[in-house]
């Protein structure tokens, strides 16, 4: 991950902590994940994996450059095609 695209997520992360609604404790919530992956099909697969467990607000998938590649409701779209898809063999393989 391109080193501007770490500072500006920490950066949004502070921001984002100093609303003042924010409780300060430590709770189970994730506000920000960070991954490395060597081509799309990884991250595309981890995007769907962490949707199963979380609510993803904003998914994002980015270039080393920083350049955003999947991002927003097209990458939830994605995701649910795959999941689809995925269902959809398991029943064919049954």
């Amino acid at each position: 991950m391109p080193r501007a695209v770490e500072l500006a997520c920490q950066e949004l992360l502070r921001r984002w902590k100093q609303r003042p609604e924010v409780d300060s404790r430590p709770s189970g919530d994730l506000v920000l994940r960070c991954e490395p992956h060597p081509n799309n099909e990884s991250a595309l697969g981890r995007v769907v994996r962490l949707s199963e467990t979380l609510n993803l607000f904003m998914p994002l998938i980015v270039d080393d450059d920083g350049t955003a590649v999947w991002a927003g409701p097209e990458l939830l779209h994605e995701c649910e095609e795959r999941k689809r898809r995925d269902r959809q063999a398991k029943r064919i393989e049954a």
